[in-house]
């Protein structure tokens, strides 16, 4: 439902509505040949934008900016898959030297979310 519908049944103030920039970002870009959550993940970074996960980029964001340390060689691990449910999200890492794997289970609900602070002086 359009929030212009909804403001013809109860009075809503947008201002006080919170949302997710990278759902709405995604949402933006949906559609568009490369793929739209890296578009809206690059996008926000660019802009210095919260980053926040929504169900479908939590792989997206765990790749490309947790890395894990091997127990065993303490070389990085690489992401290699996942997946997940409405509840959770799964992503799969791999050590190539020791072939040690590891799993990252983050709930949906809680997600993860990256910031952007100036610094001051």
């Amino acid at each position: 439902m359009k929030l212009s519908k909804l403001q013809s049944y109860i009075n809503i103030n947008p201002e006080n509505i919170e949302v997710n920039p990278t759902a709405e970002l995604e949402q933006h870009f949906f559609g568009i040949t490369e793929d739209y959550r890296e578009k809206a993940i690059d996008f926000s970074i660019q802009h210095q934008l919260p980053v926040l996960s929504t169900f479908n980029n939590v792989y997206t964001l765990v790749s490309r900016y947790i890395k894990f340390e091997c127990p065993k060689c303490h070389e990085v691990m690489s992401a290699n898959g996942g997946g997940g449910n409405s509840d959770m999200s799964i992503t799969n890492f791999f050590c190539e030297t020791c072939k040690v794997k590891a799993s990252l289970t983050i709930p949906n609900m809680s997600g993860i979310e990256f910031s952007f602070e100036k610094e001051e002086r």
